[in-house]
């Protein structure tokens, strides 16, 4: 008898779960796997192009180091000599705080001179290991950053550091699934300072011998043709086994197994990985479960324009240096942010040209897209004095670009865990689940193929 295994969605999740399927039956002719994308290309909302000689990320910018077992896999595809790793000078980032550029400092003392926080915050700050109290699971962000660290630093540098990742409201956001680090840090050592100054011995500690030491967060990499180079080679090194443009518009419970209909074909499966957003991953359940519908119906998105101007280094008074700025909710801007991809990796942008990437969250996602584009174009030119126009414009859009890990997420997590019982053999996979960023979506699904039924 044959083993037939259905993966649907073909984003970073969906393509990770195909390779370590193959990694686990890895010469078995009893086992069949096929992937359903809807789209007519893999790797979801990676995506990577050239416009005037620029390469634009629409979706996520890099990957960390970190992440052991993301570095794994690019090592497993042959990609590890195609790793571009942000350059040195891309360290420095700035907050953009009442009209100007402030550099976020490199080290806890720098905070003592860092401007946009008062002498009260910076002595309330440095009070933080002295503070009682452990974290709850119902705790917000922004309430957890406001009683271990103050009303400044909550709003201003944990304020930056939410919309940078999730570019979310910290008071929506809930600590334990957000930032599990540091609700894991307070809950171990008490202090976030002292957790953190633990982490940091640990893992030098952990250094080989003679390897230079580095941020305990890792260092931001990419590939020579950017962060599609990624997707592009599992879909290359697997394509027998994707199914692109093929939509899967229903699955139900039959026989030990799944049926899984498409426009072109009716498929049985003893075993399912739903790799898709969680509001597709409902549509798909309803019919198996509606306790579990349910409860995907109810994680949030947030939507997320991302626009790409590039300029002629000639027209640009100077050369912004470092990383990029994100912007405080303090200002009510739409502008998340703007990265300065010109210097983050090298060789993705022409010597004489320099691109901007301007992060913008709009106040609901029924948007045309196209109107913030002029917005952009005025962050831009306004900051740095530009005259002139971009040589080149771009947008990716995506309503539903980043899930919300909101205050009830953990409760729901659980839930859906305890739900998906009833459901044997399905399996749900994406970056609502255990972290949004790809390196969180590989080694998730790692230890989904691990764990499910052989």
């Amino acid at each position: 008898m044959r083993k037939h295994i259905a993966i649907i969605g073909g984003g970073i999740s969906g393509l990770a779960v195909l390779h370590y399927l193959k990694q686990k039956y890895p010469a078995a002719s009893d086992v069949q796997i096929n992937l359903f994308e809807k789209e007519g290309r893999s790797g979801g909302v990676i995506q990577s192009s050239n416009h005037s000689g620029c390469l634009f990320e629409s979706g996520p910018n890099g990957i960390l180091d970190s992440k052991e077992q993301a570095m794994a896999l690019i090592r497993e595809l042959g990609l590890e000599g195609e790793i571009l790793r942000a350059a040195p000078a891309a360290k420095l980032r700035f907050i953009a705080w009442r009209g100007r550029l402030h550099a976020l400092p490199a080290n806890p003392a720098g905070l003592l001179t860092f401007s946009p926080l008062s002498l009260f915050d910076k002595l309330r700050l440095f009070w933080e290991p002295c503070v009682p109290g452990r974290p709850s699971p119902e705790e917000s962000v922004y309430d957890f950053g406001r009683r271990r660290f103050g009303k400044g630093v909550a709003e201003i540098l944990l304020d930056c550091l939410a919309k940078g990742i999730y570019g979310a409201d910290i008071r929506r956001m809930s600590l334990k699934a957000a930032f599990p680090l540091l609700y894991d840090l307070e809950s171990k050592h008490g202090s976030v300072l002292k957790g953190l100054m633990a982490l940091m011995k640990q893992r030098k500690q952990a250094l080989p011998p003679g390897k230079p030491r580095s941020s305990p967060f890792g260092q931001l990499c990419s590939f020579r043709r950017g962060m599609q180079q990624l997707p592009q080679e599992i879909y290359s090194r697997y394509q027998h086994h994707i199914h692109l443009g093929e939509d899967v518009m229903g699955m139900k419970k039959e026989g030990g197994g799944y049926v899984i209909e498409t426009p072109k074909v009716k498929y049985f499966a003893d075993q399912v990985f739903i790799c898709t957003p969680a509001y597709t991953a409902a549509r798909l359940i309803a019919d198996a479960n509606a306790e579990v519908c349910g409860l995907l119906k109810k994680i949030e998105y947030v939507p997320i324009l991302v626009a790409g101007l590039v300029y002629h280094t000639k027209d640009l008074k100077k050369i912004p240096e470092g990383f990029g700025y994100l912007v405080p909710t303090e200002g009510n801007s739409e502008i998340l942010g703007v990265l300065f991809s010109g210097n983050i990796f090298p060789g993705h942008t022409e010597p004489e040209k320099f691109l901007f990437r301007v992060l913008i969250r709009p106040g609901r996602p029924d948007i045309d897209p196209r109107t913030f584009l002029p917005t952009a174009i005025e962050e831009v030119r306004s900051r740095f004095s530009i005259t002139a126009d971009p040589v080149e414009r771009c947008y990716s859009y995506l309503a539903h670009a980043i899930p919300l890990y909101g205050l009830e997420h953990p409760r729901i997590t659980e839930q859906l865990a305890a739900g998906m019982r009833d459901l044997p053999n399905c399996h749900l996979a994406g970056n609502y689940l255990g972290g949004i960023s790809v390196a969180d979506c590989i080694q998730n699904t790692k230890g989904l193929v691990e764990e499910s039924d052989g």
